[in-house]
């Protein structure tokens, strides 16, 4: 009966790979180890990430928000805004056929103020974003570019007319882009012990503006005098965007009324400038910086 013995050249290899197996086993524990520390001592940063949002819908969060001046008045603005696309869109064609401009050519000179409008928000959004700390100063030069260019159209020459159209769909496309953005960015904070709400406006290029809304992904410190609301950014923007929505709908009408019974079409154009310069100027004071 034979029996084999490992010559000293095996046992050597048998030991090195059972202290190998045994090293990597380690290594996975220690790996595991670790995580299981990190989820361990990883902060409460996850559950306070998570605390504005855990509120869910209150009404009396919801109304303090459809209340707020600085809303409102933001949508007065988009009124004025809103007016000038609405008013050129609905009567351009009709005006120039007025003026014994083809069909198709009146389809052609409408269709400027959305190529311009097209052009000028990406341009304006990002002038804003990077070079102006202002916002407020931007919008009226819209709003006086828009009304500069609503008195033009009643000038009943052409070359003016194509020229102001192209000017409202430039202008109206930059203020559209700016109330979107400072509404996006406002903030209303209640105050868990008053229920007062305090007023911020998130503006990244304004020294003066309260600290900027974190970026997605990071962490934000919450002051325990106060509960921060969840994020209503939605909301805010569907706000101004249904306030001006509302606000123009009685302007069609006017616009006919004065066209048929009053002034013709020159005067329903100064009229629609005299009304955008009032929504714009008026509330944008009220409008933070």
């Amino acid at each position: 009966m034979f029996v084999a013995v490992p010559t000293s050249h095996e046992a050597g290899r048998r030991l090195k790979g059972s202290s190998s197996i045994t090293h990597d086993g380690g290594a996975l524990d220690d790996e595991r180890r670790e995580e299981k520390e990190e989820k361990s001592s990883s902060p409460s940063a996850n559950k306070q990430a998570q605390e504005g949002t855990s509120r869910g819908l209150d009404t009396s969060d919801i109304w303090r928000i459809l209340s707020n001046t600085l809303l409102i008045a933001l949508g007065l603005v988009l009124i004025g805004v809103q007016a000038s696309w609405a008013l050129l869109l609905t009567f351009i064609v009709v005006y120039l056929q007025s003026l014994n401009i083809s069909l198709e050519g009146a389809g052609v000179i409408a269709s400027m103020a959305l190529i311009s409008a097209i052009i000028s928000a990406p341009l304006i959004g990002g002038f804003y974003d990077r070079a102006v700390k202002n916002a407020r100063k931007i919008l009226v030069i819209c709003g006086a570019g828009i009304s500069i260019s609503f008195a033009a159209m009643s000038s009943q020459i052409m070359p003016v007319i194509i020229i102001s159209v192209i000017s409202i769909g430039f202008f109206s496309g930059g203020a559209f882009t700016l109330a979107y953005a400072i509404a996006r960015r406002m903030r209303i904070i209640i105050s868990s012990t008053t229920g007062s709400d305090v007023h911020e406006q998130k503006d990244r290029n304004d020294d003066n503006s309260p600290e900027l809304e974190p970026r997605r992904g990071e962490e934000e410190k919450h002051d325990k005098s106060k509960d921060k609301m969840p994020d209503y950014s939605a909301l805010n923007i569907a706000w101004i965007n249904g306030l001006s929505l509302l606000g123009i709908l009685w302007m069609p009408l006017v616009f006919s009324f004065t066209v048929k019974s009053w002034a013709g079409y020159p005067g329903a154009w100064l009229l629609s400038a005299i009304l955008v310069a009032l929504f714009v100027f008026i509330p944008l004071q009220k409008v933070a910086k």
